[in-house]
């Protein structure tokens, strides 16, 4: 049921990335009116079917992904908060990790110890009464008969 789900999800998001076509009785022309009249249309920005125009790629297969794709600044930008967060997410890990293994694990130790001795000092206090109020019992028993 999951799966199903998730191929639906993975359909759905690449029909919306897919490019739209026209009919191609209405490719040639190149342009389509609006249905108001007023402005016109791009070949290929609307509606379903026909053929897709080539994509050239002119640069060849991209190899390093670090490289600025493009020379502007939004690209370099864009480049260098990738790398930072890709730095911070790292040292954010680690730096957690140090702060539960180094400060956290310690004092829940020094804590839970704390709490066995207070524990022990109670059973012993506990112990004590029961011990006092069985002499009383005992000196009040043999006082009586």
């Amino acid at each position: 049921m999951a799966g199903a789900a998730i191929l639906r999800s993975l359909a759905t998001k690449t029909m919306a990335r897919a490019q739209p076509r026209l009919p191609s009785a209405l490719e040639h022309h190149g342009r389509l009116p609006t249905s108001s009249g007023g402005l016109w249309l791009s070949r290929f920005s609307t509606s379903t079917g026909g053929s897709m125009p080539p994509v050239a790629n002119l640069r060849g297969p991209q190899t390093d992904i670090k490289k600025v794709r493009s020379g502007s600044d939004w690209d370099r930008v864009k480049t260098a908060a990738i790398e930072a967060t890709t730095t911070c997410a790292f040292f954010t890990v680690v730096g957690g990790v140090i702060v539960i293994y180094g400060w956290v694990n310690p004092a829940l130790d020094r804590i839970n110890a704390n709490l066995e001795a207070s524990n022990r000092l109670d059973m012993e206090i506990m112990d004590e009464i029961k011990r006092g109020h069985q002499r009383i019992r005992e000196h009040c028993g043999s006082s009586e008969s």
